[in-house]
């Protein structure tokens, strides 16, 4: 599939411009229609069907709780200069008593492939002109696309990040409240960052972007995978189909390097999990024309050798293509050598050169609410962490572990209305990894807490915790019992400000909550 160049025009009396679509255009684009003009005006385009007005296009998406179709008429009657839709729908709509021949109905039948070249080029193709990292994987997302971002940037690189802190350029920032934001604002972004001259793009590519085609039409240039661990199963059913969503990425990069040869810088995967090794050997097998570069300390493409841990962070030596380089870091955590590698090797896709690479690696800082740290007197040592799954719970406690604190505190809780059977296992691994526990609310949203932290306890194989629903309290009950020499780890949130509970969303930020309680606490007087 390839996109035609749209005509962009003024027409008399309209300020805004209005792309001229062609019929050309949409058939190559793999749309079909029953109506006989040979072009369309469209102004604005929308997946809401609350916003469609005059002279827009409509993107009939099914939804969690609705199905496209039901959208499509009250759209027409809202003169939309168009309505594209799945060609699943196509009986359906056409049988339907408010149809009337002649109306700009699109079909396709891969309808978010097409839906997605579609709205990348309303937007000016932009993902074609700016250098875009996707990072895939169940921990990991943000800290890899966001160090990616900022490293470029201290490169002289402008670059733009997508993800769970939002779509940010520079002092620009918008919050999204998902990790992958809807398809026409992501591309109206990446379109904004062209117009900011941005070169490069950290976008991190989560499941359900991903199965939900948030993220088509964008033409990527280098792939990472992380790892997969127990999430987000109450939507995917399992691990399995969990995957499959994760492996759509690097299904879209063998398709854009088949579509134009040499298109893809490479794909990097890490291989220290077995879902890694089955995502590498299955992209090895497809023979693609672009580098697969797995990662693991023992046999990867990529090996980690001499890891070191210290108090001020981590340094290891990399050997790839028979060179070494050695890289540090002051981020916390076994696990941010590989995100760190991953960085590393993207930035060597891209030709940067490597003397560069790790002296700006060594500079770089968490992003907010990864392993955070909060200063406090008496060599007690504060994180706030976003680690919400059991395996980055895990790894964040045996990060701390490292330093041989005296005494691991944690506190931390599990969403509701998701992701139950995660919730024994949390407490599984705070009752190996710290040495006392205080269970405590997250978003609880509709599902009563005193059922959340029930099956959380159901993981516990001994009595150290105690339960205290009141986040703040939680927080004031682990730094009244803190004492020298003795870490804290807050999990859950990180860079979250605010909490949900019941249909209500207030504002909570652990950071903020935490630096305010320590100023009143005896000891830090």
């Amino acid at each position: 599939m390839k996109t035609l160049p749209f005509s962009l025009t003024l027409h008399p009396g309209v300020r805004a411009k209005i792309v001229t679509l062609s019929r050309a255009n949409w058939e190559e684009l793999g749309w079909h229609t029953y109506f006989a003009a040979d072009f369309l005006e469209i102004k604005h385009f929308t997946i809401d069907s609350r916003s469609v007005k005059k002279h827009s296009a409509f993107f009939a998406y099914d939804g969690v709780n609705h199905r496209a179709i039901d959208y499509v008429f009250s759209a027409l009657k809202d003169s939309a200069a168009a309505v594209f839709i799945d060609r699943r729908y196509e009986a359906e709509v056409l049988a339907h008593p408010d149809y009337q021949s002649g109306m700009p109905l699109l079909f396709a039948a891969d309808f978010l492939e097409a839906a997605g070249e579609t709205i990348s080029a309303l937007c000016d193709d932009a993902s074609r002109k700016i250098h875009l990292l996707g990072v895939t994987g169940t921990n990991g997302k943000t800290s890899i696309a966001w160090m990616f971002s900022q490293l470029m940037n201290s490169l002289k690189h402008k670059s733009a990040y997508v993800g769970t802190l939002g779509c940010v350029l520079q002092s620009y920032k918008k919050n999204t409240n998902l990790t992958t934001p809807d398809i026409v604002a992501l591309h109206e972004f990446l379109r904004y960052s062209v117009q900011k001259k941005a070169a490069y793009a950290g976008i991190e590519a989560s499941s359900h972007g991903l199965v939900q085609g948030r993220l088509k039409g964008l033409h990527w240039k280098v792939g990472i995978f992380t790892n997969l661990t127990n999430e987000h199963l109450d939507y995917h059913g399992s691990m399995e189909n969990y995957f499959a969503a994760k492996k759509i990425l690097f299904e879209d990069l063998l398709k854009l390097s088949k579509r134009k040869p040499g298109s893809v810088k490479g794909a990097i995967i890490c291989t220290n999990g077995s879902w890694g090794k089955k995502l590498y050997q299955w992209l090895k097998t497809e023979n693609p024309d672009f580098p697969v570069i797995s990662i693991d300390e023992n046999d990867g493409d990529v090996r980690l050798v001499s890891i070191q841990s210290k108090n001020t962070g981590y340094r290891c030596v990399l050997i790839f293509a028979g060179k070494s380089y050695t890289l540090k870091t002051t981020l916390m955590g076994v696990f941010n050598i590989y995100n760190v590698a991953c960085v590393f090797m993207a930035l060597t896709l891209f030709g940067v050169p490597a003397e560069k690479s790790i002296a700006a690696i060594a500079e770089v800082e968490p992003p907010p609410g990864r392993m955070e740290k909060i200063t406090a007197t008496g060599n007690r040592q504060i994180y706030i962490d976003y680690a919400h799954t059991p395996d980055a719970l895990e790894q964040a406690l045996k990060a701390l572990q490292a330093i041989n604190p005296v005494r691991i505190l944690l506190v931390f809780g599990c969403g509701g209305d998701r992701d139950r059977e995660k919730r024994p296992l949390m407490g599984k691994v705070a009752a190996l990894n710290a040495d006392f526990s205080i269970i405590t609310n997250d978003n609880p949203r509709s599902e009563d807490p005193s059922t959340i932290f029930q099956e959380i306890k159901t993981g516990f194989s001994n009595a150290n915790f105690v339960v205290v629903p009141d986040r703040s309290k939680a927080i004031r009950t682990a730094l009244q019992i803190m004492k020298e020499h003795e870490v804290l780890l807050i999990a859950g949130k990180g860079h979250e400000d605010y909490q949900i509970i019941k249909d209500k969303k207030t504002y909570f930020s652990d950071r903020e909550t935490t630096e305010k309680l320590i100023r009143d606490m005896e000891w830090a007087k």
